[in-house]
């Protein structure tokens, strides 16, 4: 018996439509709204002194996006 998550996981739902779009044009949709939401944080991190750390997770992030885009 496998629950309503996993049933929507193996089924292809909303869940793996997210996080693995079928179109390059799902990519970049996402890649526009990550950056959107990226440079908003940007304000808020350099105030608080954490630039360095923001600047650490954006260089992760983009990096997956590369990483999945290569894939």
């Amino acid at each position: 018996m496998t629950t309503d998550l996993e049933g929507r996981v193996a089924e292809g739902g909303w869940l793996v439509e997210l996080l693995l779009p079928r179109t390059d044009a799902g990519v970049a949709a996402q890649a526009v709204a990550l950056t959107v939401v990226l440079l908003l944080l940007a304000r808020p991190a350099r105030r608080a002194g954490l630039l360095q750390l923001w600047a650490g997770v954006a260089v992760l992030t983009t990096a997956l996006f590369v990483l999945r885009g290569v894939h």
